[in-house]
């Protein structure tokens, strides 16, 4: 895995405490991949994943869902923006 680095792309995962679909309402970009499922206290949750130009566009999921007033469960780097990680 290569190190993290502000301006360059990088695969996250996101974890969010509701379930939240995508299309025009969507928080994230099409590109990333949506789960829903249910956390260890049975509450619902949403899982993405996906690549990201840089650290300012996670910034401004993570102030959308805070935005939403979505609990955050989980923010994760995944490794760089190749399609390796």
């Amino acid at each position: 895995m290569s190190r993290l680095r502000l301006h360059q792309p990088a695969r996250y995962r996101v974890v969010v405490g509701a379930h939240v679909g995508g299309g025009e309402t969507a928080i994230w970009p099409e590109t990333f991949t949506c789960e829903y499922g249910r956390s260890a206290a049975g509450d619902p949750i949403t899982t993405v994943e996906g690549t990201l130009p840089d650290q300012a566009a996670l910034h401004g999921i993570l102030v959308q869902i805070r935005d939403w007033g979505l609990p955050i469960h989980q923010v994760q780097w995944l490794g760089d923006g190749s399609p390796s990680n």
